[in-house]
């Protein structure tokens, strides 16, 4: 798990990237995560722009005792905002992660026809509503994972405070610019 800088000129931008491993000895199933996604913006006035929460769930599947997903390529998921200039705010994203073998979630994953969650998931079976499964019991020997990214911007012109941080921390509560 790690985080990425933004390239110069890309205020409020980040890019931070997640292996999810499924250890030991298990079945065939799914990685299925709950992504709460809390987004906040203001003008350069103050004024707030947007104020949004999103929540989806999506899925990776995993082959009996591979570690990796099966479409494994450098990391599991990742977690990116485009430069939001000129603006300030703030994002909270946290994602909660549970294993379940196939015979629990197979069909009913295969049955995700997508929501809001699309254009968030990179092509990964998604939902916008809670999975019947997402409450029962997680494969033996698994534990919940959980990940997060926080970001919090000011890129106004005429501030002479600009930032732009991510962090993996606990998410917080957003209550005002980060440039006021």
């Amino acid at each position: 798990m790690g985080t990425s800088p933004p390239p110069k000129g890309c205020c409020g931008a980040y890019a931070a990237f997640y292996n999810y491993m499924v250890p030991g000895k298990h079945c065939s199933g799914w990685l299925v995560q709950r992504i709460t996604k809390k987004y906040r913006a203001f003008t350069c006035k103050g004024e707030l722009e947007v104020d949004d929460t999103l929540v989806f769930y999506e899925a990776w599947h995993y082959s009996k005792n591979k570690p990796l997903d099966d479409n494994y390529k450098n990391f599991t998921d990742a977690s990116v905002q485009r430069a939001v200039a000129p603006a300030s705010g703030n994002t909270d994203v946290t994602g909660i992660a549970r294993f379940f073998c196939d015979d629990v979630a197979d069909s009913a994953i295969k049955g995700w026809i997508g929501g809001r969650c699309t254009s968030h998931v990179g092509g990964l079976p998604c939902t916008d509503v809670e999975p019947v499964f997402w409450k029962k019991t997680q494969a033996p020997g698994q534990k919940e994972a959980k990940r997060t990214a926080k970001s919090k911007w000011c890129c106004c012109p005429d501030t002479k405070k600009k930032e732009s941080s991510v962090t993996s921390a606990t998410p917080g509560k957003a209550s005002k610019p980060a440039c006021k």
